[in-house]
C-alpha cells in the first residue's frame, strides 16, 4: 500500500464525483471512492477484497475482462467501455469505465466510471423514436404524435396523403387546420381532460375540397415520472365504409324500387309520431293507399310496366303531400302516408290531395296515358293507439273502400271494427260450411238471345249460415281462398251441380274456377275424378275463368286449360273487358266463349243511367267484343241483362247468349225446373 500512500488515493477517492475502484492484478478490489456507496449502494468495506466481476452484468463480463487486460498492457491504447454494475438494491446501473495504469505498484490499476443512466435513457429514447418513425413512416394507416398542448411533432406519409398536408405543414398546430371546426372543439375537450386512451370520429377537409371521415384513436404517453407527456395516435379512413354502411342502412329501411321508406322504418316513424302527439295533443293520421287492379297491370302489361307505375305513383305522392308528411311503400302496390292533424279538415285535405294524384293518368311507357285509381283507407289515432292497431285499422278501411267500388276513400270507425271482427269470425266458421253441409247451389239460366230458349245454367255457391242466413260468395270466398278451403268448396260444388244437372239434357252446366283453383297442380285430376264419379258428360261442362285469372302466369294457365280441354270440357272467359289481356294472349288460350261484363251491358237502352258518351262507349265495347269473339271462332254471352230493350239491342248486335234477372234470378234446382219445364223442349 506504499504506492497508494504515495498517490494519496484516499484523498483522491474521497473527492471524486464519479466512482473510482483500485483493482489488483487478480481482479480483486483494493479500495473504492466513497461515491460508490452513493452510486451503487455499497460502502467501501463491503466492496474491498471482492472480485470486481462479481458486480458486472453477466453479459458484460467479457467486456470487463478485455478492459482490465488492456489496462495491464502498457503498449495498448486504453479505451472506455460501457458496462453494467449491480446496485445493492438489485438493479443494474450503466457506467462508462476508463482503466488507468497510474500507480507504481505493479499490476494495480484504477478504474474510473461515470454513471451514464441519463445518457443511456436518452439514447434509448432516440433509438425508440427512430424506430417509431421508421416503422410509422411507411405504415398503411395515418399516424401522428402530439405533445400535451396538442402540438404535432410527427406525422407519417399516410397522414399527409389522407389530410392533403405536407409534413412541415402539419407540425405544431398546423394539423388542426384540416379538421372540421365542430370537431376541433371535441379535440380541445380531450386535450384539457386527457384519458388513457380513446377514439373519436372526425371529418377532414383536405385540399381541393376533398372530405374524408376518419376514426382517430389515441393513447396518452406516460413519462418515467408517471405523468402524461403527450399523445400518439392513428387515423383510419372510414369514408368508404361509412358510405357502404349508409347504403346498406338505406337499403334495409327503404324500398329499392321507389326509394321510399319501407315498412320497417315506417313503424319507427309511426312510433315517433305517436310519442310527439302525446305531448302536443295532435292526432296521427295513417292513410293506406292500394292501387286498384294493379295485379292485372303486372299480368297483362308485364312487371317492368308495373314497376314504372309504382315509381310514378311514388313520385306524385312525394311531390304532392306536405313536407312533414311521410310517405312509405308498405309492400306490393300499397303505400302508406303518415301525417299529424289537429282536426278532421286536416285529414280530409290529405285525402283530397291523394285523390287528386290519381285523377290524372300516368305515363308508364305503353304508348298512352294509363288511368289508375286507388282505394284509400284512413285511421286516426286515439289515446290508446299503437302503430300496429293504427296500421290495421287503416288497412281495414282501405279494404272497405275496395269493397264499395274502388277509387274511393273510407275512414275507419267502430262500425268497420265490428265488420272486421265479424269477418274474422266468419272465416273461423268456414270449415263448418262443408263439414255440416251448410253450402247450397243456386242456378241462373243462360238463354239464346235470338229466341230466349234455355241453353245452359251457371251454378252459383251460397252459404246457408245457421245464424246469418244465406250469404253470397262476396262475403266468404276471399276468406276461403286465404284459408285454402276454396279447393274443397270447388270440389263440392262440382259434384253437387253435376248430380243436379245430370239428367237435364242437353242443358250445359257453367262452373266458376277461382285463381287458386287454376293454379292448383291437382285441379285437372280432381275434375277428371268428379266426372267419372258423377258420370256427367264433359261436353256439357263449361268452366268460367275471369280475365284477370287468365293472364296470371300465362304459360302455366295455357297448360292447365289445354289439359282441361283434353277432358272434353269447354272454357269461357268471365267478366271480359274489365281486364287487360291483349289479342295476342287471348289467341293463345283454348277458349270457347267470351262473357261480356255486366258494367258494359247495363247502359244499353237505358238513357237515364249513364251519359250519352258513356252509353255510346259501352255500346261500341259490346259490339267489339261480340265481333272479336266471332272472329276468333268463339261465342259471346252478355251478363247482367235486366230489360227487354237490352235484350233486343244484344240480338241486333248478334250476341249469342244472354244472362240476367230478366230471365230468372239464381234459384235452387227445383225452382229452376218448375220455371222452365213448360218453356223449353228439355227433358227434366
Amino acid at each position: 500500500m506504499r504506492a497508494l500512500r504515495e498517490f494519496d488515493f484516499v484523498r483522491f477517492a474521497g473527492n471524486a464525483r464519479d466512482i473510482a475502484i483500485v483493482i489488483d492484478g487478480a481482479g480483486s478490489i483494493l479500495a473504492t471512492s466513497t461515491s460508490v456507496e452513493h452510486l451503487i449502494g455499497y460502502d467501501t468495506q463491503t466492496a474491498v477484497s471482492r472480485s470486481f466481476v462479481e458486480f458486472v452484468h453477466e453479459d458484460d463480463i467479457g467486456l470487463a475482462s478485455e478492459l482490465l487486460a488492456t489496462a495491464h498492457d502498457r503498449d495498448r491504447e486504453t479505451v472506455s467501455m460501457n458496462v453494467r454494475l449491480q446496485h445493492a438494491g438489485g438493479h443494474w446501473v450503466p457506467f462508462e469505465v476508463w482503466p488507468l495504469n497510474l500507480l507504481s505498484t505493479e499490476g494495480v490499476i484504477v478504474l474510473t466510471g461515470r454513471d451514464i443512466t441519463d445518457h443511456v435513457e436518452r439514447e434509448r429514447e432516440r433509438a425508440a423514436a427512430s424506430r417509431f418513425q421508421a416503422l410509422a413512416k411507411s405504415a398503411p394507416i395515418a399516424i401522428f404524435r402530439l405533445d400535451l398542448d396538442g402540438r404535432c411533432d410527427f406525422v407519417n406519409d399516410r397522414w399527409t396523403e389522407l389530410a392533403g398536408q405536407a409534413f412541415d405543414e402539419a407540425l405544431g398546430l398546423g394539423w388542426t387546420e384540416v379538421i372540421e371546426r365542430r370537431d376541433q372543439r371535441k379535440l380541445i375537450e380531450i386535450r384539457d381532460q386527457p384519458t388513457p386512451s380513446g377514439e373519436l370520429e372526425l371529418t377532414l377537409h383536405g385540399r381541393h375540397g376533398r372530405r374524408r371521415t376518419v376514426i382517430a384513436r389515441w393513447t396518452v404517453v406516460i413519462d418515467d415520472g408517471g405523468n402524461p407527456s403527450g399523445f400518439v395516435g392513428t387515423m383510419e379512413d372510414v369514408t368508404d365504409r361509412k358510405a357502404l354502411e349508409a347504403r346498406l342502412l338505406h337499403q334495409a329501411t327503404h324500398d329499392t324500387l321507389t326509394g321510399l321508406p319501407n315498412r320497417v322504418i315506417l313503424a319507427e316513424h309511426l312510433s315517433q309520431f305517436l310519442s310527439a302527439a302525446g305531448r302536443t295533443g295532435d292526432r296521427i293520421g295513417v292513410v293506406f293507399c292500394d292501387l286498384d287492379r294493379f295485379k292485372i297491370v303486372n299480368d297483362s302489361l308485364g312487371h317492368e310496366t308495373g314497376d314504372r307505375l309504382l315509381i310514378s305513383v311514388a313520385r306524385r305522392l312525394t311531390a304532392t303531400l306536405r313536407g312533414y308528411d311521410i310517405v312509405a311503400r308498405f309492400g306490393g302496390d300499397e303505400f302508406v302516408v303518415l301525417t299529424s292533424v289537429r282536426n278532421d279538415s286536416d285529414i280530409h285535405d290529405v285525402t283530397h290531395r291523394l285523390q287528386a294524384i290519381f285523377a290524372q293518368p300516368f305515363e308508364i311507357g305503353i304508348g298512352y296515358p294509363y288511368p289508375c285509381t286507388a282505394s284509400i283507407g284512413i285511421a286516426l289515432s286515439e289515446p290508446h293507439s299503437t302503430p300496429e292497431t293504427l296500421l290495421r285499422d287503416a288497412d281495414i278501411a282501405m279494404y272497405r273502400a275496395k269493397e264499395r267500388g274502388r277509387g274511393r276513400s273510407e275512414q275507419f270507425d267502430d262500425r268497420l271494427r265490428e265488420r272486421a271482427t265479424d269477418r274474422m269470425n266468419l272465416i273461423t266458421e268456414l270449415p263448418l260450411a262443408v263439414s255440416q253441409n251448410q253450402l247450397v247451389v243456386l242456378y241462373q239460366p243462360i238463354v239464346r238471345t235470338v229466341d230466349g230458349s234455355l241453353s245452359s245454367v251457371e251454378a252459383l255457391m251460397r252459404w246457408d249460415h245457421p245464424t246469418r242466413g244465406l250469404l253470397s260468395p262476396d262475403t266468404f270466398i276471399e276468406g276461403a281462398e286465404e284459408s285454402g278451403l276454396i279447393l274443397a268448396f270447388g270440389d263440392w260444388i262440382l259434384d253437387r251441380a253435376c248430380n243436379d244437372l245430370l239428367d237435364v239434357d242437353p242443358i250445359k252446366l257453367n262452373i266458376n274456377l277461382s285463381g287458386c283453383q287454376v293454379r292448383d297442380a291437382g285441379l285437372v285430376h280432381r275434375i277428371g275424378e268428379s266426372l267419372e264419379r258423377t258420370r256427367f258428360p264433359p261436353a256439357r261442362l263449361v268452366f268460367e275463368i275471369t280475365e284477370s285469372v287468365l293472364v296470371h302466369d300465362i304459360d302455366a294457365t295455357v297448360s292447365t286449360l289445354q289439359q282441361l280441354k283434353a277432358l272434353g270440357v269447354s272454357i269461357a272467359v268471365d267478366d271480359f273487358g274489365t281486364g287487360y289481356s291483349s289479342l295476342n294472349y287471348l289467341s293463345r288460350f283454348p277458349v270457347d266463349s267470351l262473357k261480356i261484363d255486366r258494367s258494359f251491358v247495363q247502359s244499353l237502352g237505358m238513357p237515364g243511367v249513364q251519359t250519352f258518351e258513356k252509353r255510346r262507349s259501352d255500346n261500341e265495347i259490346v259490339r267489339s267484343v261480340i265481333a272479336l269473339a266471332h272472329a276468333l271462332g268463339m261465342t259471346a254471352t252478355a251478363e247482367g241483362v235486366e230489360t227487354p230493350t237490352q235484350l233486343s239491342q244484344l240480338a241486333a248486335l248478334g250476341c249469342d247468349f244472354s244472362q240476367g234477372y230478366l230471365f230468372q234470378e239464381p234459384q235452387p234446382i227445383e225452382a229452376l225446373r218448375q220455371h222452365w219445364v213448360n218453356r223449353a223442349n228439355i227433358r227434366w
